[in-house]
């Protein structure tokens, strides 16, 4: 009896075995695709908020210049050309909001919502669509009152992810002035401090005089204020602006207290070298595009003699404590 034992393998089991295998090499490679529209993705909201957070407070933004890189002045440009939105002054002051840019992030109509959504990217790209997160940001001071706020209400129900950031979030500016430093016109006019604000501002004015040269008893005050116009006669004529109800706001700290609503106009406030004034002029009261002044009316107290001191040559940005508050979902 003869017993083969060569171990050869049959041509048809061998074209049999590969085609085999090719037919399960392709059903491993392609199954798993048609199942992909159907599968769910796994999505890391905290992740995306923080890096929402980042963007805002951490980057001034930037746009971009045609042939000439980028400027981080975005608000001040047309949107089509922001290519990131950032709301901190430069990228060396991480965490302090430049209050001209949190204006135009808070104005709907200078960036939409379709816009602001892109320019922070909140969306992600699936199967060649891009799908858009929801989305709450909101800026507010400590004691809640809101800044600025952006995007849609937040849902009752659902994975939201939230992220909290402590900023310093610019607020406006104050100018300090000393009152030894500060100056009257026309000669003759000692008792009255001059201060020119050229055009009309965008808020109320605000600023501070200390360091009064008090004259001897009876004791100096703080009377009246007056707006001076082009061609009038400053000697003769003025713009009352006294009522405190629309028109401003004094209040008066010492070496003891601090800053508390002074008298309704006309003030009559006594004052001391040691003492401060604080003023806020409503933005209302200035109605000149060119140069607007102010001239404050003393009793007892001897400014220079000089031109009107400038306004804005004085001004220092106040910021406030605030909370940036980023809400992401689906």
């Amino acid at each position: 009896m003869l017993k083969d034992e060569r171990g050869q393998m049959s041509i048809d089991f061998l074209a049999g075995l590969t085609l085999f295998m090719l037919t399960l090499l392709f059903l491993v490679l392609f199954i798993p695709g048609m199942f992909v529209p159907f599968q769910s993705e796994t999505i890391d909201l905290s992740s995306v908020a923080y890096r929402t957070s980042v963007i805002l407070v951490e980057d001034p933004g930037w746009w971009n210049k045609t042939g000439a890189g980028y400027g981080e002045d975005w608000e001040n440009q047309n949107v089509e050309n922001v290519s990131r939105v950032g709301l901190a002054i430069d990228k060396e002051h991480p965490n302090m909001l430049n209050m001209s840019k949190i204006d135009v992030f808070n104005n709907d109509t200078q960036i939409t919502n379709a816009s602001l959504t892109r320019k922070l990217g909140l969306y992600r790209t699936i199967g060649g669509n891009e799908i858009y997160y929801g989305y709450n940001i909101r800026i507010e001071d400590l004691n809640k009152n809101p800044l600025a706020t952006r995007g849609d209400p937040i849902p009752e129900y659902g994975d939201v992810s939230s992220m909290k950031r402590l900023v310093k979030a610019q607020t406006g500016g104050c100018a300090y002035f000393d009152g030894e430093e500060t100056t009257h016109q026309p000669p003759g006019e000692q008792e009255k401090m001059w201060i020119n604000v050229t055009g009309i501002p965008e808020r109320d004015i605000v600023f501070e005089i200390t360091n009064f040269n008090v004259s001897p008893p009876p004791q100096p005050k703080f009377l009246t204020a007056e707006m001076i116009f082009p061609a009038v006669n400053p000697l003769t004529r003025g713009t009352d602006i006294t009522n405190p109800a629309t028109h401003y706001v004094v209040w008066k700290k010492t070496n003891t207290t601090d800053f508390v609503i002074a008298p309704t106009a006309p003030a009559n406030i006594g004052l001391n070298r040691t003492d401060t004034l604080k003023f806020v002029i409503k933005r209302t009261v200035f109605t000149s595009t060119g140069s607007n002044t102010l001239r404050l009316n003393y009793g007892g107290i001897d400014f220079k003699d000089g031109p009107p001191i400038e306004y804005y040559d004085y001004v220092k940005p106040v910021y406030t404590s605030a909370n940036l508050i980023v809400r992401i979902w689906t």
